[in-house]
C-alpha cells in the first residue's frame, strides 16, 4: 500500500551535510532497490526510505504534520502482519511506526532501524540498497559521528569514494564538536586510508585501524 505526502514549498529544510540522497532526487535509489529486491520487498523498502529522507530534510519543529498518523498506523500493521522477509519487514515496520510520531520521532530509533535494513541488504548482496539505507541512517541521526563514520566506511568499502569522503569528513567534524575522540580517530584514519592507502609516513601500517 502506498502513502503519498505532497510537498510543501517554502518549508525550512535541514541540510547538515550536502548529500545527493534526498527525497526529491532518489530516482536512482528507487531504480537500484527495484533491481536488487523482489517486487513485494522493493516497493515498501523504497517507500520507507523516501519517508525517512523526507523526515530528515524537515527542520525540527516542522515535522508534526509531515505524515498522516492513521495511514502510517495502517501501514505499520500491514508490515507487521505480512509474511515476507521478516529480517527486513520488521525494521521497516519500526521505521514506519517511529516516523508516524512526526515531531517526536526519535532520531536514534530511525537510524538504528535503517542500519538493520542495511545489514539485511548487504547479507542479501543488495549492495546499493544497503548503502542508501546507511546514508539514510546518518541523515536521520545527523548529530551522530558514529553513523556518519559507518556510512563512510561502507561506501568506501564498496567503491563509492566521493560519497565516502564526504561522510568521513562529516564524521570527523561532528566527533570534534561532540568531544567524541574515538569516532574522530576512526573517521580520520578511514579518511587517510582512502586518500593515501595507509599512513606509512606516520608510522601507521597499511590497513590497520587505531582506536583511542
Amino acid at each position: 500500500m502506498a502513502y503519498r505526502t505532497p510537498g510543501r514549498p517554502g518549508r525550512p529544510r535541514v541540510r547538515v551535510i550536502t548529500s545527493p540522497l534526498t527525497a526529491s532526487t532518489d530516482a536512482a535509489a528507487r531504480t537500484a532497490i527495484s533491481r536488487e529486491l523482489a517486487p513485494v520487498v522493493a516497493l515498501p523498502t523504497w517507500q520507507a526510505l523516501r519517508r525517512v529522507l523526507m523526515w530528515a530534510e524537515e527542520a525540527p519543529g516542522q515535522r508534526g504534520d509531515l505524515f498522516e498518523p492513521g495511514a502510517m498506523a495502517e501501514w505499520e500493521v500491514e508490515l507487521l502482519e505480512a509474511n515476507w522477509e521478516p529480517d527486513v519487514r520488521l525494521p521497516l515496520a519500526v521505521l514506519v511506526g517511529e516516523l508516524a510520531n512526526g515531531e517526536t520521532a526519535i532520531p536514534q530509533n530511525v537510524a538504528r532501524a535503517c542500519m538493520c535494513v542495511t545489514e539485511w541488504a548487504l547479507g542479501q548482496e543488495a549492495v546499493a540498497t544497503g548503502l542508501v539505507f546507511a546514508e539514510a541512517a546518518a541523515l536521520a541521526w545527523s548529530k551522530s559521528a558514529r553513523y556518519a563514520w559507518a556510512a563512510g566506511r561502507l561506501l568506501h568499502t564498496h567503491g563509492r569514494i566521493v560519497a565516502a569522503e564526504r561522510w568521513l569528513t562529516h564524521a570527523s567534524h561532528t566527533a570534534a564538536g561532540e568531544n567524541d575522540p574515538e569516532s574522530q580517530v576512526l573517521a580520520i584514519n578511514s579518511w587517510r586510508r582512502r586518500r593515501w592507502g595507509g599512513c606509512r609516513c606516520a608510522g601507521i601500517p597499511r590497513g590497520r585501524s587505531y582506536r583511542s
